[in-house]
């Protein structure tokens, strides 16, 4: 006789590992993931940088779920090489 397994308890929804920022700072900027981080390292040495992605116009820095306010506070309207920051919670990704 085969034991019967008993029904998997439906499990609570995880929060997010990690949160995004969205930072308008790319490679067009002359940007790459040193010169990001040592922005972010500048204007907010308290976070923890958990990764970071380049693009050509903007960057995502990835950070702790509760880091993200605190991250968007530090870097917002803040200048960097005589250029304005913007840094914002990033959105949701666009479903293809």
């Amino acid at each position: 006789e085969v034991p019967i397994a008993a029904p998997e308890a439906p499990r609570e929804p995880r929060p997010p590992q990690r949160g995004r920022v969205f930072l308008s700072l790319g490679e067009k900027d002359g940007a790459d993931e040193g010169k990001v981080r040592a922005a972010v390292t500048g204007f907010a040495p308290e976070v923890e940088l958990l990764g970071v992605e380049v693009r050509g116009s903007h960057s995502f820095l990835l950070v702790k779920p509760e880091a993200v306010e605190a991250v968007v506070a530090a870097l917002d309207g803040k200048e960097l090489d005589g250029r304005k920051l913007a840094a914002e919670k990033a959105r949701r990704r666009r479903s293809r």
